[in-house]
């Protein structure tokens, strides 16, 4: 990725969603002085989160970036004027020209009431998922959401000591926010995420996660075997597809299939005309030992 005038770069990838209700504004991997930079707001000092500070600037000037923590995988989706976030900037708790960000909760999705409000997550093979749909008094709202395993799975139903959740996870609980009448007429996206693959397996007969074997079997069985891409070895390798997997809990719970658009980009094997990595992956961090690096996902209203 190559950097724009005043040292800001162009978004690795920018889409208008839902109808036009809303954008994603992706970044990627990009280098800094050399080095790959990592948009992660919780290892940034306050000198290293210019360059994040100057993106924000840029797309979400006068905006509150809500940005709760997805690392419990809860599978809670919160509505803001019902939680209290904290105000920060990178932990130094200040407004910034005109941004405010509001951390400080364990959460995978908040909704978005308004032009003013944007959703802000660093991810690193886990989806993006919005949703649009009108409150029982008509109003326009959105919600963005991660979308990780833990978040799409209640996987304390794998593990007798665990207490299960409310709710399965993000998609359940965003639907508790939608009317049962408007549910016909949501409008859904999901991208920006890791493919199925040998990247992305999870094999039944894996001793060292002996929970893979009930994770496959339950998402089988409640889903689909579609939520699985074929890995020519009968299923033993449980190629998870993730948007397919959400796509499958939406039209489960009544969203028609045409409302759903599914975006294909992958974190993991996406790369460039010259043959460069366009984002960070977790996956490939581990495999190629080069750090947990993350890439930087905004979610704005457009109206």
């Amino acid at each position: 990725m190559t950097l724009e005038k005043d040292n800001i770069p162009k978004p690795t990838t920018e889409i208008t969603v839902c109808g036009g209700i809303a954008r994603v504004i992706a970044y990627g991997k990009i280098k800094q002085k050399g080095e790959d930079y990592d948009w992660s707001l919780q290892r940034q000092t306050k000198k290293e989160y210019d360059l994040a500070r100057n993106v924000l600037l840029q797309h979400a000037r006068h905006r509150t970036l809500w940005a709760p923590k997805p690392t419990t995988h809860n599978g809670l989706v919160l509505c803001p004027l019902e939680t209290h976030f904290h105000e920060i900037d990178t932990g130094q708790g200040a407004e910034i020209e005109g941004i405010i960000i509001r951390r400080g909760v364990h959460a995978d999705g908040v909704i978005l009431h308004s032009k003013l409000d944007a959703f802000l997550m660093t991810p690193a093979d886990c989806a993006t998922v919005v949703l649009s749909y009108r409150d029982p008094h008509g109003h326009r709202k959105v919600i963005a959401m991660h979308a990780s395993r833990g978040s799409l799975i209640d996987l304390s139903r794998f593990k007798p000591e665990c207490k299960h959740r409310e709710h399965e996870g993000i998609i359940e609980s965003a639907f508790t926010r939608i009317p049962k009448h408007e549910i016909e007429h949501v409008q859904a996206w999901v991208g920006i995420s890791v493919s199925p693959g040998a990247h992305f397996a999870h094999r039944i007969e894996d001793k060292e996660n002996p929970h893979n074997g009930l994770f496959v079997e339950y998402i089988r069985e409640k889903y689909g075997p579609e939520c699985f891409a074929d890995d020519g070895k009968g299923g033993k390798e449980g190629w998870l597809d993730k948007r397919m997997l959400v796509k499958r809990q939406l039209t489960m719970l009544g969203v028609p299939e045409k409302n759903i658009d599914v975006d294909t980009t992958c974190t993991y094997s996406e790369k460039n005309g010259f043959g460069e990595h366009r984002w960070y992956s977790h996956i490939r961090g581990v495999e190629e030992k080069t750090g947990p690096f993350r890439n930087l996902v905004l979610v704005i209203r457009n109206h």
